[in-house]
């Protein structure tokens, strides 16, 4: 199996245990859930063929539905999400920034920001609005949508910070 392969399938099931037996335990103030999962999707090597891209998105997003029992509400959401992840991408960077890849040290902490806040707030989107949508208030589901997407943006951020990539020599 390519070392590259093998690598990312680790870093997926060890997103998986964070997500499952860690995350899924935190909430702040019964409003703002943690997706730390979808660091994975996120970080993805930028010479991911879009088409396995989606692919991946559907798959990670099919195992969370799994375990949280959500029907694909998960799966739909990291689908979105891993289509316009590259659309995203090469609209935050120029042609210099386009081989760099996904970090904070890569693309600094401004573009780096940018680009998590947007993909996980639209993940948050479907997520909420399918689950609970036609249940709740509205001003409510906004809130766990903004709750929810900062708790998840400044964990990942925190992720990104703490497990930089060395540089290439």
């Amino acid at each position: 199996m390519n070392k590259s392969i093998f690598g990312q399938l680790l870093f997926l099931a060890i997103y998986v245990l964070l997500q499952i037996f860690f995350a899924n335990k935190i909430t702040l103030f019964k409003v703002a859930f943690c997706f730390v999962y979808l660091n994975f999707l996120l970080t993805l090597p930028r010479s991911t063929d879009h088409t396995w891209l989606v692919l991946i998105g559907f798959m990670t997003g099919l195992l969370m539905d799994f375990f949280f029992i959500s029907w694909g509400v998960h799966s739909m959401a990291c689908t979105l999400v891993a289509y316009l992840r590259p659309y995203w991408l090469g609209l935050l960077t120029n042609r210099n920034e386009r081989d760099a890849e996904i970090n904070l040290r890569e693309m600094g902490f401004t573009s780096f920001s940018s680009y998590l806040f947007l993909l996980i707030f639209i993940h948050h989107l479907l997520v909420f609005f399918i689950e609970y949508g036609s249940v709740v208030a509205w001003g409510t589901v906004l809130g766990m949508i903004l709750a929810s997407t900062l708790f998840t943006f400044v964990v990942i951020l925190l992720f990104s910070a703490l497990f930089i990539p060395k540089t290439k020599n």
